[in-house]
């Protein structure tokens, strides 16, 4: 790095910014890689050729059109998504957590979360510049509920994620707790994010707080075999 940069760095970079650590991807080679929901089998010969046919047919030098919309739907239909609610696609599970924290930076804005948790929260925070409190769980991994409801109340976040289950413990909340948890969100007026991530692990997940969640604005983040969409609920 040549002095030039390091000053335009120093001078134009802040000073929290430069002071943060890299996303840490660990080397898997020769490993069983389980750790990033990722779908450990190949295509089949066949498909990977049907698909590079209809794909080299499409027009990728032009923006997405309106069918987008019918991706939607289709994704909408799958999910069994009540009417009056919607989807957002996104690329990436990071960049819709990204997106969430740039639309609710508003003054005195923060983001609140478990610890621990999935980095993307805090990180998302510090680079849009809003707070961020982390309440750590209990010896046992669990969610701290009275720590939860008192750091709401104390902070009123615009935005209070929830990993269901979470990561990188694994585990599965308290459908009860969860409950208490968004009620208490929406006294305050912030957005609960549910984020089932891991459901592929699990025969629980999002469905089995709805009937509890329904009734506060919330969103819901999903990720399907890294094919990310969210429910705008």
């Amino acid at each position: 790095m040549t002095e030039q940069i390091r000053t335009l760095i120093q001078t134009r970079i802040r000073q929290d910014i430069q002071s943060m650590h890299a996303y840490a991807v660990q080397d898997s080679t020769g490993m069983v890689k389980l750790d990033a929901m990722e779908n450990p089998h190949r295509l089949p010969a066949a498909l990977q050729a049907h698909l590079g046919q209809r794909l080299g047919a499409l027009a990728f030098n032009r923006y997405p059109n309106s069918r987008v919309n019918d991706l939607r739907q289709a994704l909408a239909n799958y999910a069994h998504m009540p009417d009056g609610f919607d989807i957002m696609l996104g690329n990436g599970s990071d960049e819709l957590i990204a997106l969430l924290a740039l639309a609710c930076d508003v003054p005195g804005a923060a983001i609140l979360s478990p610890l621990p948790g999935f980095v993307m929260y805090a990180m998302s925070a510090q680079l849009q510049g809003l707070q961020f409190i982390g309440v750590p769980l209990t010896a046992d991994f669990e969610l701290d509920e009275a720590a939860m409801l008192a750091a709401i109340a104390e902070h009123k976040p615009a935005i209070t994620y929830l990993a269901y289950p979470n990561n990188p413990t694994a585990n599965l909340w308290n459908a009860a707790a969860i409950s208490r948890i968004i009620a208490a969100c929406a006294d305050v007026g912030g957005l609960v994010v549910l984020d089932d991530a891991g459901i592929q692990v699990t025969a629980q997940g999002w469905f089995m707080v709805r009937a509890v969640a329904m009734v506060f604005d919330r969103c819901l983040q999903a990720d399907r075999n890294r094919a990310q969409f969210s429910r705008i609920i």
